[in-house]
């Protein structure tokens, strides 16, 4: 009987380290997540738009083609690295791809010295195809093993990085722009994987063993049950979840890459227009952690559906309300959006098809986002050139916000896994 007991509350101080260590991981993720490539180089975008436009000539839809490279690369390359995650070991992969990434940033005033714009775009390129082994699946699938209750409230947190690092490399990137140059701004930026992301990669970040009696843990099932991508591909529902992805990238990350420029354009100055961007990726830290901990208690996609439609509400004030007041507000409102992207795609694959394949599946879902990514600001960019104005871009991405919203209410419910 005492070694029944003495057993038993060994195994209650395992859970408890277990649920420690997991938190931790919850930590370490959102530091890596604020390093990734999504807010180190696609966020701080806006800031060098106008920058390289004045200094080399460059039009904003040129400029901007450059992130569709970006997008369209990472997307491309996301699901090949996913698919290397479910098979081999994290570690190599995630380190490997902070030091190359962040070496082709600090590259680009060499490229676009070089070799101008043929240079610059080919340095994204770059960038986009590094990155991939780095940005958020490599999270998303780490944290989604330590958690099953609560997965949705850890998603939020460690994905709240992303907003987190925009955050703070915006406004870097704009003070070393205005200080010292644009040039200056990309050797800055980075620096960031490199010297904070690598040592997270090499020494910190752990994968959660597939059975390690934590009752916030994944379960056995979720590792070696679940969906393959070819039964997954047959599914209703990763379409749905795909095309939702498309356009929510399309509508958010186009109106989050113009907002320093079409603020600027209203007479506010470089740093008061990326406050807003602050106040956006501010707003989107409170949106993911937010939405995380709704998620674990409301289903998700109805969750979803109330996020979006602030999302809808800001892309509507920044059309109507041109005061400086209501700008700030109408980027708190688009925040919201910014914020749940992710880590809601995150939530509903390992929801929906487990985490055997998660790895897989989400690199083609976040191939269709980033293919969103690729298209709204380069939209965007053609939309202002043509019509000197951001009104025709703001409509289309309140439509397609609207449409995002329609998709969630089409989706079934979790099931579990045979």
């Amino acid at each position: 009987m005492e070694d029944i007991f003495d057993a038993q509350i060994e195994g209650d101080v395992l859970r408890d380290a277990t649920q420690v260590r997991a938190w931790l991981m919850v930590i370490v993720a959102t530091v890596g997540a604020g390093v990734c490539s999504t807010p180190i180089v696609l966020m701080t975008s806006g800031v060098f738009i106008r920058a390289l436009g004045v200094a080399l000539g460059w039009d904003r839809a040129q400029v901007t083609v450059s992130l569709s490279i970006c997008a369209l690369a990472l997307g491309l390359a996301t699901p090949v690295t996913g698919a290397l995650i479910d098979r081999f070991r994290l570690r190599p992969i995630l380190v490997g791809s902070l030091l190359a990434y962040g070496l082709a940033v600090m590259a680009l005033p060499l490229f676009i010295r070089k070799w101008g714009l043929s240079g610059f775009y080919f340095d994204f390129l770059l960038i986009g195809v590094f990155s991939a082994g780095s940005n958020t699946v490599v999270y998303l699938r780490v944290i989604s093993g330590w958690f099953d209750r609560s997965r949705g409230l850890a998603l939020g947190i460690s994905m709240a990085g992303v907003a987190l690092g925009g955050a703070i490399a915006a406004p870097f990137a704009a003070l070393l722009t205005q200080r010292f140059g644009w040039s200056a701004g990309y050797y800055g930026l980075g620096t960031i994987p490199i010297v904070l992301g690598i040592p997270l990669g090499m020494f910190l970040l752990r994968e959660a063993p597939v059975a390690h009696g934590s009752q916030e843990s994944a379960r056995v099932d979720d590792f070696v049950a679940g969906i393959n991508t070819s039964q997954a591909a047959r599914s209703k529902t990763l379409w749905l979840i795909g095309v939702a992805a498309f356009l929510m990238a399309v509508a958010i990350n186009g109106a989050q890459t113009h907002l320093v420029p079409m603020l600027m354009d209203r007479g506010l100055t470089l740093p008061s227009a990326a406050l807003a961007t602050t106040v956006l990726a501010t707003f989107a830290v409170v949106g993911r952690v937010a939405a995380g901990y709704v998620f674990d208690r409301v289903f998700a996609p109805l969750a979803a559906i109330g996020i979006f439609m602030l999302s809808c509400a800001g892309c509507v004030g920044l059309l109507l309300l041109p005061s400086p007041e209501a700008v700030y507000v109408c980027a708190a409102l688009l925040g919201f959006g910014a914020g749940a992207e992710s880590d809601l795609l995150g939530y509903l694959v390992s929801r929906y098809f487990g985490l055997k394949h998660f790895g897989e599946i989400f690199g083609w879902v976040f191939a269709s986002f980033m293919i969103g990514s690729a298209i709204g600001p380069v939209a965007f960019g053609i939309g202002f050139d043509r019509f000197k104005s951001y009104a025709w871009p703001l409509i289309g991405a309140t439509i397609a916000l609207l449409l995002v919203c329609a998709l969630c209410a089409m989706m079934p419910r979790f099931r579990k896994f045979e």
